[in-house]
């Protein structure tokens, strides 16, 4: 009789999910049609109900879209999450909404203090947003759906160059910085402009990121070439990352419309975690996702880089397969589609999940070579219920390293 009971409730909440799959296909769908029809009357941009509302500005959350982050917003996430609040954070949120409504943003936060949904007040700024994040599903008549952020990857060439006359190379250049996860710092731009007014074929600048480990310190150089008929290419940065351990690594990452990784994900693949990126499959000639991390227990390659562990489609990651044997609790269903988006990017994300019968807050980290998730408590220590433990590079050395407190950058 208990296992029938077993299996009737799995067959219950099997019908549940669908039924929720369904609700959340149609307002997907019904968001995608409000945001086209108010792309060019931003101003007529209303949402029938709430949770449609909700579900658009948990899409836009920048929270979950670090690399859009200006820099007046990071230097407040930065300066409030460094003050104890002590054992509630409602003060902080408070503080921190005021703060970030000065200068065009708002949030929402509920009764856990959990900051969420960090979005510009302006309608017009949230739909150049969202098309931002999901180009393709807003798009122009005839247009066909790609990603408007790699069309500021290296997307300039002589030809186009030649025929377009108002071509800003310069603005493309800083657009294609922050669209990398460079930022827009004034400085940043200053050498950028440099480098560009100089005589030199070659030139390069240097960037840095707060956005490491507690105890690591991570450091870019940003390599630049011209060509004879005056173009400008960013054709590869070189990321440097010390560990709290005074060790130091190093990578090469090329940049390409095709495939490049952004200064975050870069971080996240010197320290250890694995990121999902998409690749033209030769064979087939389509793009297909995997998972790669970069294999530091092998001696680097002719290139001076080390190589690539690589989990291909039919390795069988499934994230939110994953996300959904773990346990974890979400206060709200659409949560989820965020919190498996940032895992993987390879990030430590804050989550909640069921333990001894309990809900604790804690860290998660995808784990793709064992199709699981490391689970850590509020104190940063791992939580042994997905094993196997070894298989992350890392966390072998020094397993609390790998962990840092979210606060109100969740995804960051």
């Amino acid at each position: 009789m208990k296992n029938e009971r077993s299996r009737l409730d799995q067959n219950s909440n099997q019908d549940n999910q669908s039924d929720l799959d369904a609700i959340n296909a149609i307002e997907e769908n019904e968001l995608k049609n409000i945001l086209q029809k108010a792309q060019k009357h931003p101003e007529n941009l209303i949402f029938p109900n709430e949770e449609i509302q909700n579900l658009f500005y948990h899409k836009i959350d920048l929270f979950d879209n670090e690399h859009l982050l200006n820099d007046e917003l990071r230097k407040l996430i930065n300066y409030y999450n460094n003050i104890d609040y002590g054992e509630s954070s409602y003060g902080q949120c408070e503080e921190f909404q005021r703060a970030v409504e000065q200068i065009g943003y708002t949030f929402d936060y509920g009764l856990d203090a959990l900051p969420m949904n960090l979005r510009p007040i302006d309608q017009y700024e949230q739909i150049m947003l969202y098309q931002n994040i999901f180009p393709e599903n807003i798009l122009q008549s005839g247009e066909n759906a790609s990603d408007k952020g790699k069309d500021y990857i290296n997307l300039q060439t002589p030809e186009i160059m030649a025929t377009q006359k108002e071509f800003d190379q310069t603005e493309y250049l800083k657009t294609q910085l922050k669209y990398l996860g460079f930022g827009e710092d004034k400085f940043l731009h200053e050498e950028l402009e440099k480098g560009i007014d100089s005589q030199n074929q070659k030139f390069d600048i240097k960037a840095t990121s707060q956005k490491a480990l507690p105890g690591n310190k991570i450091d870019y150089t940003l390599n630049y070439n011209k060509t004879e008929k005056g173009g400008i290419f960013l054709n590869s940065y070189e990321a440097s990352l010390t560990n709290s351990e005074g060790e130091s690594l190093v990578q090469n990452f090329r940049v390409s419309k095709e495939a490049s990784f952004t200064a975050k994900e870069a971080l996240n693949l010197l320290e250890g975690r694995a990121v999902k990126i998409e690749f033209v499959n030769p064979k087939s000639n389509e793009r297909e996702p995997a998972f790669v991390k970069l294999n530091f227990e092998e001696a680097k390659n002719q290139h001076g880089n080390y190589n690539f562990q690589t989990f291909y489609k039919n390795y069988g990651i499934n994230a939110a397969e994953i996300v959904e044997k773990s346990n974890l609790v979400f206060d709200k269903p659409e949560y989820k589609a965020g919190t498996i988006k940032s895992l993987e990017k390879g990030n430590v994300v804050k989550v909640k999940f069921e333990l001894d019968d309990q809900v604790i807050e804690g860290k998660a980290v995808l784990n793709p070579q064992y199709k699981n998730l490391n689970l850590y408590d509020s104190d940063m220590n791992r939580i042994n219920t997905n094993k196997p433990l070894q298989g992350m590079y890392n966390e072998n050395k020094h397993e609390k390293g790998n962990v840092r407190e979210q606060n109100l950058s969740r995804g960051i």
